[in-house]
């Protein structure tokens, strides 16, 4: 936890951020969640099911600053998902994506 939460830090995410998650049940689901706790971050659960309109309604509405994803799953290819998202987004500052 102490690591993830040094990585998340090193992207600058802090304390208070919000931080969208939408991965899969996995140990690295376990890992992100203590390491945003211990970091004072917000995750803001998302399902894996959920595209591009749902992500792009969690990520104005909490004010996120990243998004979480996996590289693939269940045949969707989230780093198109989210190369989606972050143009939907518009200018400002974009999620970024881990």
């Amino acid at each position: 936890a102490d690591r993830v939460a040094r990585g998340l830090r090193g992207l600058g995410i802090g304390r208070g951020d919000r931080v969208v998650v939408q991965l899969p049940n996995c140990a690295e689901f376990v890992l992100l969640w203590f390491g945003l706790q211990r970091l004072g971050a917000v995750p803001v659960h998302a399902m894996p099911a959920h595209r591009r309109r749902e992500i792009s309604h969690l990520v104005r509405a909490s004010g996120a600053v990243a998004c979480v994803v996996p590289d693939r799953h269940a045949r969707c290819d989230y780093r198109e998902l989210m190369r989606s998202v972050r143009a939907e987004s518009g200018p400002g500052r974009p999620p970024t994506v881990v």
